[in-house]
């Protein structure tokens, strides 16, 4: 891939970014929410996206690429607000949407489609990549999975205890910090940095034993202790097992 080619893309990108997120107050955002499409804020977004990509792009006899992105980033933005999707899913079926069009435009002015090509090809046919990401799909839902299901006895205890003293908690906070940290250690294992899985050992045990602690709630420590050591141990597992298939 040329060099050229690749600095066009990472300036239409840059000019997505700043014109999406920096160059957009939240006040223009909320304006938009309450108003709609009739808000001016709304339509200043849409002219700074195109004033930043023809900006960025810096090829001033070309306004095609410009309007294009403009007119699209437009279509996707309306889309957006009429589906009243304002929430994760819909956060990022917007910007892969924007960023999807930019490399779709970028692949058409730079004439890159060989390079994705063999990208694809690479992809599709190099086993490493295969393998890497199966060790991160397990590392996600599976266990997670797995982990309730194995810790369902203990959890019931916990719910009930927590519905007599109505104490509330975060919907699903438990099972996506566990993915996360799962998803961590799965890396620094691909990395061989192992030191790392122990600071984040004793990060989380800062963080979720220091209250649990001052409340005395010892059933509750108990199980979050065996749900976290169950967590690392696998992820720790089935990253070493990946670690040995790539060697």
């Amino acid at each position: 891939m040329e060099v050229q080619g690749i600095v066009i893309l990472f300036r239409l990108m840059t000019s997505h970014f700043l014109a999406d997120f920096l160059l957009q107050p939240d006040s223009w955002i909320k304006d938009r929410q309450r108003r709609k499409l009739r808000s001016r804020y709304f339509w200043l977004h849409i002219s700074i996206v195109g004033i930043s990509t023809y900006v960025l792009l810096g090829e001033w006899k070309n306004w095609q690429v410009p309007l294009i992105i403009t007119a699209t980033h437009l279509l996707i933005d309306v889309i957006k607000i009429l589906s009243k999707k304002d929430n994760m899913i819909g956060f990022l079926m917007d910007q892969s949407s924007h960023l999807l069009v930019i490399i779709i435009v970028w692949l058409w002015i730079t004439d890159q489609w060989q390079w994705v090509s063999q990208v694809g090809s690479f992809l599709l046919q190099d086993e490493q990549v295969w393998i890497i990401t199966l060790g991160y799909i397990i590392n996600t839902v599976p266990l997670a999975v797995f982990i309730r299901i194995l810790t369902n006895g203990w959890s019931e205890e916990i719910r009930k205890s927590e519905d007599d003293q109505k104490i509330t908690a975060l919907k699903d906070a438990g099972k996506w910090i566990g993915i996360i940290e799962r998803i961590l250690i799965f890396t620094f294992i691909l990395w061989k940095e192992f030191q790392a899985i122990g600071f984040l050992l004793a990060a989380k045990s800062v963080f979720r034993f220091g209250d649990l602690k001052n409340t005395k709630d010892r059933n509750k420590t108990e199980y979050i202790l065996i749900g976290t050591l169950i967590s690392f141990a696998s992820s720790i597992v089935s990253g070493l097992l990946i670690l040995h298939l790539l060697q």
